[in-house]
């Protein structure tokens, strides 16, 4: 029996999230549980899944949900106790195993987390709460990484523990649906994730001021985060309300429909003190719609990618070079097909649930 527990799962929106539910629809069964701490945002998922799905919460979520873990203590203490030794624990995040880091003198209960890589970076400044978190680090069993960049970061903690390597993986889109070009016919950027700083949405932004002085460009960002004011201001500060759009609670379905429109997806993620891109698992949903890339050579953007085989890698925060590689591939239709086609036959040889 397995039971997952989690802070990250739909119906929130985020890469992470669409990780786990895809592992728990594709490797758990009916005998499986999740346990998900805090209140779940929008509207359930349409797809059944065959393991329950148990959402804990307090009546202090609005202030954090991670709170919530302490509500599922009680339940996570009983299921131990009527499945000992026939029981693995698997922790989505870092967070959600401090319960049964908590209570492991009390259960004997081993426990696996999930790891990405902002929470690893962020891990090497010394801090009351970062010594906590080590000390959850320490007690696992083992590991499961995104990717080789993660599984780096793991190994630079300096851990004794077997590392797995659990790359995201995503079952493919219809797309019956056909573009929908603009009257304009401009060409359609797009940019998914959330806004914070380390996805690099400024740059892009910079990027957009000097590309749609040729009038041909239209960008979006979808996403939503603490850097939206900000983002949202330096849109009007370069007069740019016309050009750039940052569209926020994208449900799938619209989600699904940007990215049908969409002629060039970029990721200008860079690495920072609080954050980097652990894997890109963005970037495998634009495989999958036929989407030239350019993104960052940052984190492990660069594997994702097959180390620029399978789209245009840039120097993190350089603007040119964006800007560059933007002009490149909208001009360029013939490296832009053969990019898209060796990304496409990465991700179904690497990155694809088979059903």
């Amino acid at each position: 029996m397995k039971l997952l527990i989690t802070l990250d799962f739909p119906p929130d929106i985020g890469g992470i999230q669409k990780y786990l539910f895809g592992i728990v629809r594709f490797c758990y069964d009916e005998n499986d549980l999740v346990y998900v701490a805090g209140i779940p945002y929008g509207t359930a998922s349409l797809i059944k899944l065959k393991p329950v799905v148990k959402y804990f919460t307090s009546p202090f979520d609005f202030v954090n949900r991670k709170i919530s873990l302490l509500v599922l203590a009680f339940s996570y203490l009983l299921l131990c106790k009527r499945n000992r030794g026939n029981l693995t624990v698997e922790c989505g995040n870092l967070y959600a195993a401090f319960v049964p880091w908590l209570l492991y003198e009390i259960t004997g209960m081993p426990y696996i987390v999930y790891t990405y890589g902002s929470e690893l970076i962020a891990l090497k400044r010394k801090s009351v709460k970062n010594y906590l978190l080590k000390k959850i680090l320490i007690r696992a069993r083992k590991f499961y990484a995104l990717g080789t960049y993660s599984e780096k970061l793991l190994r630079e903690l300096n851990l004794p523990q077997q590392i797995d390597i659990v790359p995201p993986r995503i079952t493919l889109p219809s797309l019956t649906d056909t573009r929908k070009k603009e009257l304009n016919n401009n060409v359609a950027v797009l940019s998914v994730g959330r806004l914070v700083k380390h996805k690099g949405h400024k740059n892009l932004i910079e990027a957009a001021h000097e590309l749609v002085k040729t009038g041909d460009f239209d960008f979006v960002i979808a996403g939503e985060g603490p850097e939206y004011n900000t983002l949202k201001k330096m849109c009007v500060d370069l007069n740019l309300l016309n050009n750039v759009s940052i569209k926020r609670d994208l449900s799938d379905d619209l989600l699904h429909k940007e990215f049908c429109r969409a002629d060039i997806f970029v990721l200008p993620s860079l690495k920072t003190s609080k954050g980097i891109e652990g894997f890109g698992i963005v970037l495998l949903e634009a495989m999958a719609y036929h989407l030239p890339i350019v993104a960052s050579a940052s984190g492990g953007i660069t594997e994702v990618l097959d180390n620029g085989n399978c789209g245009i890698l840039v120097k993190p925060g350089n603007i040119d070079e964006l800007v560059s590689s933007i002009s490149h591939l909208s001009n360029n239709p013939s490296h832009a097909e053969s990019l898209t086609k060796n990304a496409y036959e990465h991700l179904i040889n690497y990155y694809v649930w088979k059903q």
